[in-house]
């Protein structure tokens, strides 16, 4: 019984380090998608500019294995991350780090979802009861 607590608790460890990676992966191509842009831009670029290039970034890597791998222990695939890209790894990133015993400093809780729903509507209007496509 102990072999098998140690095998889980070694994958939980290389899965939390493999999240930590993408989060790395996510910053450094949002920083240089951002740096990209700045020239482009006739106004600062804030934070809705930072989360779509954050979202880009994560959108150019391949999570597939590392999402069956997440979905093993009933944790979040981030594939619906969109909102708040970052906010969404750092939980994920924070949960495996407790799982490990590794406590992390929590981080605020995710309203990115309100935003990108309020600015939804802002663009297309209001929902009309069905599901937008």
């Amino acid at each position: 019984m102990r072999n098998a607590f140690a095998a889980r608790a070694d994958e939980l460890s290389a899965l939390h380090h493999a999240v930590m990676n993408v989060r790395a992966q996510v910053a450094a191509g949002a920083q240089a998608t951002l740096d990209a842009w700045k020239p482009l831009a006739d106004v600062p670029l804030g934070a809705n500019a930072r989360n779509l290039a954050e979202y880009l970034s994560l959108r150019r890597i391949d999570m597939s294995a590392l999402q069956a791998r997440l979905a093993r222990f009933g944790l979040s695939s981030l594939g619906r991350s969109e909102a708040h890209v970052m906010g969404s790894l750092d939980a994920v990133t924070e949960t495996l780090a407790q799982l490990c015993g590794r406590p992390e400093p929590l981080q605020p809780p995710l309203h990115g979802v309100d935003l990108l729903e309020a600015a939804t509507d802002r663009l297309f209007g209001p929902r009309t009861g069905r599901a937008r496509a």
